[in-house]
């Protein structure tokens, strides 16, 4: 169980980060969602896990949607602009959040999201899930 300021401190990076990825000009970091946030419990790393929506020919599918995994192209591309992102969103941390140390930044890929979406649509096509 989270003390008190982890869980704090990683529902406000999760927040802010997320908005900063939403305002971004590359297209990449605007199509990734923060999943979960977790603070070391000195505050002075942040374990960041994201995932990012397909987009393209593939996404129109009337099929299940596709699973993601850490070699698909959106992928890549999502995990490369967000290391060359790291540095300026540490700087906006450090000039909007009230944090004592800015946090070392570690994004980590969740494929979850993309596993879920493809159950709830099977599940969903099969009559088993309500339409609600």
């Amino acid at each position: 169980m989270k003390g008190f300021r982890r869980q704090r401190a990683a529902e406000l990076l999760r927040g802010f980060l997320g908005v900063e990825l939403a305002r971004s000009t590359d297209d990449r970091l605007a199509r990734i969602t923060l999943t979960e946030v977790d603070v070391s419990p000195d505050l002075r790393t942040a374990k960041i896990y994201w995932t990012t929506f397909e987009t393209g020919p593939k996404a129109e599918l009337t099929g299940p949607p596709p699973i993601l995994t850490e070699d698909d192209k959106s992928v890549k591309e999502a995990r490369e602009a967000l290391h060359a992102a790291r540095t300026e969103l540490k700087r906006r941390i450090a000039q909007e959040l009230d944090f004592r140390y800015v946090p070392t930044l570690h994004f980590t890929f969740d494929g979850s999201a993309s596993q879920g979406a493809r159950i709830d649509f099977l599940l969903q096509k099969s009559g088993a899930l309500s339409s609600s």
